[in-house]
């Protein structure tokens, strides 16, 4: 994963704290960690990761 763009690790770093917040995830927890890392890995393969419930992303209009 070095080869990403600033953008787009930006993208996920605020995605990764919604669902952090949404799940109620503990960093201290490996099990937590690990999923987390496990959506990171899909996020940025561009497969079907976990969203927070509900989040509707803004509109380019």
């Amino acid at each position: 994963m070095q080869n990403i763009s600033q953008q787009a690790w930006d993208e996920w770093q605020t995605h990764q704290t919604m669902i952090i917040n949404e799940r109620h995830l503990n960093m201290m927890d490996a099990d937590d960690r690990k999923f987390v890392m496990q959506e990171m890995e899909k996020f940025f393969a561009g497969e079907d990761f976990a969203r927070a419930e509900g989040y509707v992303p803004p509109s380019d209009n």
